[in-house]
């Protein structure tokens, strides 16, 4: 199988903000401080559409920017892949309280953000991207299953990806099934050929379930990492951080494993 370029990276997270700032405390270089998530308010979208649109959509428009703004390529030319553990959980919940009101009505806003495809719309929209674009919700594996899939569709239509994973905290009941203690939020640009701005190549392969996972070793961002599905990507970053040669292995169903090897391109 041939390789892929990680060739733009975005992120926010808690203490994450920004790869820029983030790099050198996942490779191990900066301490990590802790600090409370600001405002989202990405430039991308209008002000009128980030009124409409919820954290879940922000966070996603967030770290596509940045990803596509640090690969330096047009991000309309770019195909996409979206990925989240279960879409929108406030929203799910405000619409399924509504619907059991003796009068139930349904805001149009509401129903409109609530499809899983929504931050992709919002994307290709701003971006007045004709690419296709593919959403999945993929609880605990979704990044290791959205990797994939970007991964083919490079190796299948020779696109040029925009892959972002991301989850917000999700409200009561429906974090008893999808329990996500912190917004986080990744983007990568993924080509099938090296780029002038391209940090690793990467490749994958699946393996059993009973191959141990990878931590990135620092306390503070593996409770991260626990706590929120998107964030399970956090060691393949921080093995990019440290500019290292080396392998990890990410969550990708009950039976079995993602393994990914990381080669530094410079």
């Amino acid at each position: 199988m041939a390789d892929y370029y990680i060739s733009g990276i975005g992120i926010f997270g808690t203490g994450l903000v920004g790869w820029q700032t983030s790099e050198p405390v996942l490779a191990g270089h900066e301490k990590y401080v802790f600090a409370d998530l600001p405002k989202l308010a990405p430039a991308l979208l209008p002000a009128g559409v980030r009124r409409r649109a919820g954290s879940y959509i922000r966070l996603a428009a967030e770290v596509a920017t940045e990803a596509v703004d640090s690969s330096g390529l047009d991000p309309s030319r770019l195909a996409s892949v979206f990925t989240t553990t279960e879409s929108d959980g406030t929203i799910t919940d405000a619409i399924c309280r509504a619907i059991c009101e003796e009068e139930p009505v349904v805001s149009p806003t509401l129903f409109h953000n609530s499809v899983t495809n929504a931050p992709a719309g919002y994307w290709c929209m701003a971006v007045q991207s004709l690419k296709p674009s593919t959403s999945i919700a993929g609880h605990e594996g979704c990044f290791s299953l959205g990797l994939i899939e970007a991964c083919l569709q490079i190796e299948t239509e020779s696109n040029d990806m925009l892959y972002v994973c991301h989850d917000v905290t999700m409200p009561y009941p429906i974090s008893k099934v999808a329990n996500i203690e912190s917004d986080y939020g990744t983007a990568m640009v993924i080509t099938g050929a090296q780029k002038k701005t391209s940090q690793a190549a990467i490749n994958w392969k699946v393996i059993p379930a009973s191959e141990t996972l990878s931590e990135v070793g620092i306390k503070a961002i593996d409770k991260i990492r626990l706590g929120n599905p998107a964030a399970r990507c956090l060691p393949l970053l921080a093995q990019i951080a440290r500019n290292e040669s080396g392998s990890v292995v990410l969550p990708y169903n009950d039976y079995q494993h993602l393994q990914v090897t990381i080669s530094p391109c410079n």
